[in-house]
């Protein structure tokens, strides 16, 4: 594959009901096997001190040579942090809001061309699901995240067909013209039956 600064980015809100703590305890297990693996956080923590707790996870686990925390930067940046990078991560947790949820984040992954790993449960799933765009795992399983980490890095074939999968949904399904279409029937039925 192409050589990338990022084996893996989680771009969005930093929490620990979106997995950045499992995230990470899956890295610690998927660096047995790859120890040079990279991973970027990008956005903006919650709450503020929450990042204080992933350095202190970081150090623990000695992973200061592979994870790298970096606050929300504007979104002509956020493009230059999607084209260094490998790997999209969207690791919401099992609770209520996620399952009705659907993360933009799986759409901008998609059309840089990033396989996703993503959580197993509701529209994300659906779509990493019917667009063969990434693997699903259990979120709360570090073992489960870790194994599609190393999957999607050591299996070139696999990378490549979730990655092109991706990128060609991207192009002709979610295209926000034709999002935007959609929409405007809606509301024009919408209104016709009032």
């Amino acid at each position: 594959y192409e050589a990338k600064k990022y084996d893996l980015i989680y771009c969005g809100g930093i929490s620990e009901l979106r997995g950045a703590l499992k995230i990470l305890e899956a890295l610690v297990i998927a660096r047995k096997e790859i120890p040079a693996m990279q991973l970027v956080f990008l956005g903006k923590y919650y709450p503020e001190n929450f990042k204080i707790e992933l350095e202190k996870f970081i150090i623990q686990h000695d992973l200061a040579q592979n994870v790298h925390l970096f606050e929300a930067v504007s979104y002509q940046k956020v493009a230059d942090f999607y084209n260094a990078s490998k790997i999209g991560l969207v690791l919401l947790q099992p609770v209520k809001t996620f399952e009705i949820s659907m993360p933009i984040k799986i759409f901008e992954y998609m059309s840089f061309g990033l396989p996703i790993i993503a959580s197993n449960f509701g529209h994300m799933k659906d779509y990493i699901e019917n667009d063969k765009c990434g693997i699903l795992v259990d979120p709360t399983n570090a073992n489960e995240i870790a194994a599609a980490m190393t999957e999607l890095l050591s299996n070139q074939a696999i990378y490549k067909m979730h990655s092109e999968n991706g990128r060609n949904a991207a192009i002709q399904k979610y295209r926000w013209e034709l999002e935007f279409e959609k929409l405007l029937n809606y509301y024009k039925k919408a209104l016709s039956e009032r």
